[in-house]
Protein backbone atom coordinates (compact mmCIF):
# COMPACT_ATOMS: atom_id res chain seq x y z
CA UNK A 1 0.00 0.00 0.00
CA UNK A 2 1.94 3.55 -1.18
CA UNK A 3 -0.28 6.39 -0.37
CA UNK A 4 -0.51 8.88 -2.63
CA UNK A 5 -2.06 11.76 -0.68
CA UNK A 6 0.18 14.35 0.88
CA UNK A 7 -0.05 14.15 4.62
CA UNK A 8 -1.22 11.03 5.04
CA UNK A 9 1.27 8.43 5.65
CA UNK A 10 1.04 4.81 3.67
CA UNK A 11 1.17 3.14 7.24
CA UNK A 12 -1.81 4.93 8.01
CA UNK A 13 -3.96 3.80 5.09
CA UNK A 14 -2.72 0.48 6.16
CA UNK A 15 -3.61 0.05 9.25
CA UNK A 16 -6.96 1.47 7.92
CA UNK A 17 -7.63 -0.60 5.30
CA UNK A 18 -5.13 -4.12 6.31
CA UNK A 19 -2.43 -5.82 5.29
CA UNK A 20 -4.33 -9.16 4.77
CA UNK A 21 -7.41 -10.39 3.15
CA UNK A 22 -9.49 -13.26 3.16
CA UNK A 23 -11.82 -14.12 0.45
CA UNK A 24 -14.64 -16.23 0.03
CA UNK A 25 -16.75 -17.07 -2.80
CA UNK A 26 -19.95 -19.46 -3.15
CA UNK A 27 -22.45 -19.39 -6.12
CA UNK A 28 -23.36 -15.42 -6.20
CA UNK A 29 -22.23 -14.28 -3.17
CA UNK A 30 -18.66 -13.28 -1.71
CA UNK A 31 -17.45 -12.27 1.52
CA UNK A 32 -13.78 -10.22 2.14
CA UNK A 33 -11.89 -9.89 5.79
CA UNK A 34 -9.45 -7.82 6.38
CA UNK A 35 -7.11 -6.84 9.38
CA UNK A 36 -7.63 -3.39 8.79
CA UNK A 37 -9.12 -0.61 11.72
CA UNK A 38 -11.99 0.27 9.43
CA UNK A 39 -14.85 -1.17 7.22
CA UNK A 40 -12.89 -4.68 7.88
CA UNK A 41 -15.86 -6.65 7.00
CA UNK A 42 -17.50 -6.49 3.14
CA UNK A 43 -20.56 -8.98 2.11
CA UNK A 44 -22.06 -8.87 -1.30
CA UNK A 45 -25.53 -10.53 -1.89
CA UNK A 46 -26.59 -10.81 -5.15
CA UNK A 47 -30.35 -10.59 -4.14
CA UNK A 48 -30.20 -7.34 -3.67
CA UNK A 49 -27.17 -6.42 -5.81
CA UNK A 50 -25.66 -4.47 -2.72
CA UNK A 51 -22.28 -4.80 -1.03
CA UNK A 52 -22.31 -4.14 3.13
CA UNK A 53 -19.27 -2.92 4.77
CA UNK A 54 -18.76 -2.50 8.16
CA UNK A 55 -16.41 -3.35 11.07
CA UNK A 56 -16.44 -6.32 13.35
CA UNK A 57 -18.43 -5.98 16.27
CA UNK A 58 -20.06 -2.53 15.68
CA UNK A 59 -23.47 -1.70 14.48
CA UNK A 60 -23.15 0.06 11.94
CA UNK A 61 -23.10 -0.78 8.12
CA UNK A 62 -22.36 1.29 5.18
CA UNK A 63 -24.51 -0.43 1.89
CA UNK A 64 -23.44 0.33 -1.64
CA UNK A 65 -25.87 -0.46 -4.14
CA UNK A 66 -23.53 -2.47 -6.35
CA UNK A 67 -25.20 -1.66 -10.11
CA UNK A 68 -23.78 1.84 -9.45
CA UNK A 69 -20.26 1.61 -10.91
CA UNK A 70 -17.26 3.47 -9.07
CA UNK A 71 -15.97 4.71 -12.37
CA UNK A 72 -15.69 4.25 -16.06
CA UNK A 73 -14.15 2.02 -18.27
CA UNK A 74 -12.01 4.04 -20.36
CA UNK A 75 -9.85 1.23 -22.52
CA UNK A 76 -8.51 -2.37 -21.77
CA UNK A 77 -5.92 -4.67 -22.59
CA UNK A 78 -6.12 -8.21 -22.22
CA UNK A 79 -2.02 -9.86 -22.17
CA UNK A 80 -1.52 -13.51 -22.00
CA UNK A 81 1.10 -15.12 -19.64
CA UNK A 82 1.61 -11.92 -18.07
CA UNK A 83 2.85 -13.29 -14.63
CA UNK A 84 3.06 -16.79 -12.37
CA UNK A 85 1.14 -16.17 -9.02
CA UNK A 86 1.84 -18.86 -6.71
CA UNK A 87 3.52 -21.19 -9.12
CA UNK A 88 0.39 -20.71 -11.55
CA UNK A 89 0.57 -18.61 -14.92
CA UNK A 90 -1.74 -16.12 -15.06
CA UNK A 91 -3.21 -14.16 -18.04
CA UNK A 92 -3.39 -9.97 -17.44
CA UNK A 93 -6.65 -7.52 -17.80
CA UNK A 94 -5.85 -3.95 -17.58
CA UNK A 95 -8.49 -1.17 -17.19
CA UNK A 96 -8.05 1.86 -18.09
CA UNK A 97 -10.79 4.05 -15.93
CA UNK A 98 -11.45 7.48 -15.18
CA UNK A 99 -9.87 7.47 -11.65
CA UNK A 100 -6.86 5.32 -12.45
CA UNK A 101 -5.99 1.51 -13.56
CA UNK A 102 -6.22 -1.43 -11.96
CA UNK A 103 -4.77 -4.88 -13.44
CA UNK A 104 -6.36 -8.11 -12.20
CA UNK A 105 -4.18 -11.53 -13.11
CA UNK A 106 -6.21 -14.62 -13.47
CA UNK A 107 -5.83 -18.38 -14.72
CA UNK A 108 -8.75 -19.82 -16.17
CA UNK A 109 -8.86 -22.75 -14.01
CA UNK A 110 -10.20 -20.70 -11.49
CA UNK A 111 -13.35 -19.97 -12.85
CA UNK A 112 -16.82 -18.08 -11.42
CA UNK A 113 -20.01 -17.45 -13.18
CA UNK A 114 -19.81 -14.21 -14.77
CA UNK A 115 -23.57 -14.08 -15.56
CA UNK A 116 -24.01 -14.30 -11.62
CA UNK A 117 -21.86 -10.63 -11.45
CA UNK A 118 -23.73 -8.94 -14.23
CA UNK A 119 -24.98 -6.52 -12.24
CA UNK A 120 -22.09 -5.67 -10.28
CA UNK A 121 -20.40 -3.17 -11.63
CA UNK A 122 -18.98 -1.29 -8.94
CA UNK A 123 -15.41 -1.59 -8.84
CA UNK A 124 -15.65 -2.75 -12.38
CA UNK A 125 -16.29 -6.32 -11.28
CA UNK A 126 -18.93 -6.94 -14.09
CA UNK A 127 -16.17 -5.82 -16.82
CA UNK A 128 -13.57 -8.05 -15.37
CA UNK A 129 -16.00 -11.14 -14.56
CA UNK A 130 -17.38 -10.95 -18.00
CA UNK A 131 -13.61 -10.57 -19.73
CA UNK A 132 -12.15 -13.34 -17.87
CA UNK A 133 -14.96 -15.81 -16.38
CA UNK A 134 -12.12 -16.18 -13.31
CA UNK A 135 -11.09 -15.13 -9.80
CA UNK A 136 -8.17 -12.77 -9.99
CA UNK A 137 -5.23 -14.01 -8.18
CA UNK A 138 -3.78 -10.67 -7.94
CA UNK A 139 -4.92 -6.95 -7.92
CA UNK A 140 -3.22 -3.81 -8.73
CA UNK A 141 -4.77 -0.87 -7.93
CA UNK A 142 -3.51 2.64 -8.80
CA UNK A 143 -5.76 5.61 -8.35
CA UNK A 144 -4.87 9.12 -7.16
CA UNK A 145 -5.00 8.49 -3.25
CA UNK A 146 -3.19 4.95 -3.27
CA UNK A 147 -1.44 2.09 -5.38
CA UNK A 148 -2.18 -0.81 -4.16
CA UNK A 149 -1.18 -5.03 -4.85
CA UNK A 150 -3.28 -8.04 -3.34
CA UNK A 151 -1.68 -11.22 -3.98
CA UNK A 152 -3.50 -14.39 -3.19
CA UNK A 153 -1.44 -16.66 -0.79
CA UNK A 154 -3.51 -19.77 -0.91
CA UNK A 155 -6.59 -20.78 -2.65
CA UNK A 156 -8.22 -23.33 -0.92
CA UNK A 157 -12.01 -25.22 -1.65
CA UNK A 158 -14.12 -24.94 1.40
CA UNK A 159 -17.36 -26.13 1.88
CA UNK A 160 -19.45 -22.86 3.37
CA UNK A 161 -22.81 -22.52 4.80
CA UNK A 162 -24.91 -20.03 3.52
CA UNK A 163 -25.04 -18.68 7.19
CA UNK A 164 -21.12 -17.43 6.45
CA UNK A 165 -22.67 -14.68 4.30
CA UNK A 166 -25.64 -13.44 6.71
CA UNK A 167 -25.70 -9.47 6.79
CA UNK A 168 -26.36 -9.63 10.96
CA UNK A 169 -26.26 -5.62 11.51
CA UNK A 170 -25.82 -6.68 15.37
CA UNK A 171 -22.78 -8.98 14.66
CA UNK A 172 -21.53 -7.92 11.93
CA UNK A 173 -18.57 -9.56 10.29
CA UNK A 174 -18.46 -11.84 14.11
Amino acid sequence: MVSKIPGFPSDKFEAILGSRQECYIKDRQYKSLTNGSQMNVQIYDDQTNQLYLGSKGTDSVMVIDASKPSDSVLEFKMTKNAETVMGIPCDALFIKTTSGSTTFYYNPKYKINSSAYAKHRYGNWAFFAEKTHSLPLKTIIDNKQFKMENVAMEIKPSTLPVSFFKIDVKHFGN
